[in-house]
């Protein structure tokens, strides 16, 4: 069902609606990567995309995102509730 939902999307709006994207590509810094490399765990940001919600709250390459909202993130898979949100880096 969900490959129908995105198909149809993509070809009626040229998108995926009810998706959230924030612009920025990384990785999720785990305990082991944070101790290794003396980083907070979160997600550590390789590229930021113009025009999306990180780049417009001033997130660049080379940041740790750790907070959203005032709410801990780990991982860039946990659900971000808007993209006005408060950045914490």
């Amino acid at each position: 069902n969900q490959v129908k939902q995105v198909i149809n999307d993509i070809t009626q709006y040229g998108y995926v609606k009810g998706r959230l994207v924030i612009g920025v590509a990384g990785q999720n810094i785990t305990e082991r990567l944070a101790q290794y490399y003396e980083l907070p765990e979160g997600f550590y940001v390789n590229e930021v995309y113009e025009g999306y919600g990180a780049y417009l709250a001033g997130i660049q390459p080379g940041d740790v995102i750790v907070k959203c909202d005032g709410k801990v993130t780990k991982t860039i898979d946990e659900k971000v509730p808007n993209l006005n949100a408060m950045w914490q880096w």
